[in-house]
């Protein structure tokens, strides 16, 4: 298997079935499909090499009718739909923890007043060939309400090719994107999804593959590269985590770290069955720039190992305590006695 250089995942949108004129760009004339949200979760198996690769999204589709993307791989997927309920789970356990703290009024009766409620929080094998050139079917499957086709493509020009007489509007970016991985001898998943114009909410999908090195799919087109959306990713693996960009001067991501620390939040469904995450750390991060690279992802284990998590929400419990007024009346004399006697130690 060929090193890997990055997974890439790109928007890009599938024409309607009926549209002839797709020309040379990815988009319909009339529209485009852009994210409007999505979560990621990277879960590492260290001890098989295998990084589980699980996508949940909502897209803003325009008039056109359905639309697709491509997920590039080192090496051919398993393809399966996960259980989209397990972002939930690790957004329940990144949640601030709540302290129970009680504050004590002293009131005196005379003046007592119905009092409001005070304090909480808000809890949240086909072939098919061209002349000269070939795109090789190598498995297709209907998951998650999706239509997957995983590719392997001799070149950039032959995939395009397939794409486009396959209902998807290829373009000259798409084509300078897809040349260093087809060089690299990778496979592309393509997923067609049918969809009504409007927000939609597509199924969580796990792709399941061999890497030596844990990767994510950031770098995107140079024409999809725009601040449009907050991507939020869970990472899973041997401590907690940092990321840098494959290439370049392999800066750090910038992307905060909102969460780090021992795994607790149960993985099941979105993994493959037997695949067990036990004494993994959960690393979150969010990054409001994507899609914005050129450059894709590769996770490491951070020299700092210190959990990182939110401060603590304060939930206030108000305990009122009653002082009759006459009690009060009685006190103060003796008040100002101590105080005076104070004073006067404090002259001598």
């Amino acid at each position: 298997m060929h090193a890997p250089r990055a997974l890439s995942l790109a928007l890009l949108l599938l024409a309607s079935a009926g549209l002839a004129h797709a020309c040379c760009t990815a988009f319909p004339d009339d529209a485009r499909v852009a994210i409007a949200d999505q979560e990621v979760l990277i879960a590492y198996d260290a001890e098989q090499g295998v990084e589980h690769f699980v996508r949940r999204a909502t897209f803003e589709a325009g008039p056109q009718k359905g639309f697709g993307f491509l997920v590039p791989t080192p090496s051919q997927p398993e393809v399966a739909e996960a259980d989209a309920d397990v972002f939930g789970r690790l957004q329940e356990q990144i949640q601030p923890r709540i302290e129970q703290r009680t504050r004590y009024r002293i009131i005196p009766s005379l003046l007592m007043a119905p009092m409001g409620a005070e304090g909480g929080i808000k809890a949240a094998a086909l072939a098919e060939s061209a002349k000269g050139r070939s795109v090789t079917v190598l498995d297709e499957v209907r998951v998650a309400g999706y239509d997957a086709a995983v590719l392997e493509a001799s070149d950039a020009d032959a995939l395009t090719e397939w794409l486009s007489k396959n209902g998807y509007s290829a373009r000259p970016e798409l084509k300078e994107w897809l040349e260093p991985y087809l060089a690299a001898k990778w496979k592309v998943t393509a997923f067609k999804y049918a969809a009504e114009p409007g927000e939609v909410t597509a199924k969580a999908v796990r792709l399941s593959f061999p890497t030596k090195r844990p990767l994510f799919p950031f770098r995107v087109p140079r024409d999809l590269r725009s601040k449009a959306s907050t991507l939020r990713v869970f990472y899973v693996g041997p401590g907690r985590a940092q990321a840098s960009f494959a290439e370049g001067d392999g800066s750090a991501w910038k992307a905060e770290t909102k969460w780090a620390g021992a795994l607790s939040a149960s993985l099941a469904g979105a993994l493959p069955a037997g695949v067990g995450m036990s004494g993994a750390w959960l690393t979150t991060f969010e990054d409001p720039t994507w899609p914005s690279g050129g450059d894709d992802l590769y996770f490491t284990k951070a020299e700092d190992q210190t959990p990182v998590e939110p401060p603590p929400v304060i939930r206030w419990k108000t305990e009122t305590i009653v002082l009759p007024g006459e009690l009060l009346i009685l006190l103060l004399p003796l008040g100002i006695w101590l105080y005076r006697r104070k004073q006067a130690k404090a002259q001598a």
